[in-house]
């Protein structure tokens, strides 16, 4: 596999876990560089840091909700043409990777932490902690 879809299947990956995250993280990547991230960077910072703390309060929806799976598949997808175009892809399987990517994590990590909950009565809050540090660590590895 080339890097290009690597990578937009890494970011994809976190796009699902946490939807702002992963377009934060590109943003400021890329205006590492240069002099700030602008007021959307900002704004997409400021989100990520609202969606990081929302999702530790029992009044946050399902992220697998239809409006919810949707922002994710739409962060997943824009990140994952971004990144895989910058590592050598086309933007449109990068794109296609990336969406895909958002869906089966945003599935997967939802139905994790509440097994990993139900079978171990850890609080919810301490996986969602190791949930947004497993997220940085792929967007990580996403950004080399």
């Amino acid at each position: 596999m080339n890097t290009g879809l690597a990578k937009a299947i890494l970011i994809g990956t976190v796009a699902g876990m946490r939807c702002f995250l992963a377009p934060a993280l590109l943003v400021r990547k890329a205006s590492a560089s240069s002099d700030g991230c602008g007021l959307g960077g900002t704004a997409l910072e400021v989100a990520a840091a609202g969606e990081l703390i929302a999702d530790k309060t029992p009044f946050i929806g399902k992220r697998i909700d239809t409006g919810p799976l949707i922002g994710r598949l739409v962060s997943g997808a824009s990140c994952g043409a971004v990144i895989g175009r910058r590592n050598g892809s086309d933007a449109l399987p990068a794109a296609i990777a990336g969406g895909i990517a958002a869906l089966i994590s945003a599935h997967v990590f939802y139905l994790a932490r509440r097994e990993i909950g139900r079978s171990t009565g850890m609080p919810d809050i301490a996986l969602a902690l190791a949930e947004d540090a497993l997220a940085f660590g792929i967007a990580r590895e996403a950004l080399k």
